[in-house]
């Protein structure tokens, strides 16, 4: 799912007719309703023009940054701003990408098809450390079980303090 951020109705089309076939995509023509939009849906990654009224991308990002929740998200610059300060500055929010307009549809394509990869693999890799941790806690609980048991043949006292012990 992307969720894409532009004042510019004109590129909020072309970004819905260049994605729509391979995405799930939602628009937000300001920095306000896509902050809205995040409090029902977490997109994949956000795309935001840099320059918007009331509300900058920067603004958008910084905002994202400070919920947790939000503050996972993939956020790409797509702006005309040319200069390294300014990408500079969208990487210090840790933006994960900014390209410049005008844009072409097959770098936009490429770059978020990388993304989309990479949020992916680190779910993936997130999923594999959790299921780890909980075979890693019960084997733990399994072999305090046994040290308990085994224990509770020679003292009955010492076995039910381990057990005691491992339950607490």
């Amino acid at each position: 799912m992307i969720l894409c951020v532009d004042d510019e109705p004109t590129n909020l089309k072309f970004l819905m007719e260049i994605l729509r076939a391979d995405y799930q995509v939602y628009l937000a023509p300001s920095g306000e309703r896509a902050l809205a939009f995040l409090e029902t849906k977490i997109p994949d990654i956000v795309l935001l023009d840099v320059e918007m009224p009331k509300m900058s991308g920067y603004d958008v990002i910084r905002s994202m940054k400070r919920t947790p929740k939000w503050s996972d998200n993939h956020g790409i610059f797509l702006t005309g701003l040319w200069g390294r300060d300014n990408e500079q500055a969208a990487f210090e929010l840790e933006a994960v990408d900014y390209i410049l307009k005008p844009i072409s549809a097959g770098v936009l394509k490429a770059r978020i098809k990388l993304h989309v990869e990479l949020v992916s693999y680190r779910k993936g890799l997130e999923e594999l450390v959790a299921l780890r941790t909980e075979q890693l806690n019960r084997t733990q609980h399994c072999v305090l079980d046994m040290l308990a048991s085994v224990t509770s043949y020679r003292d009955q006292e010492t076995g039910g303090h381990i057990k005691r012990t491992t339950y607490y």
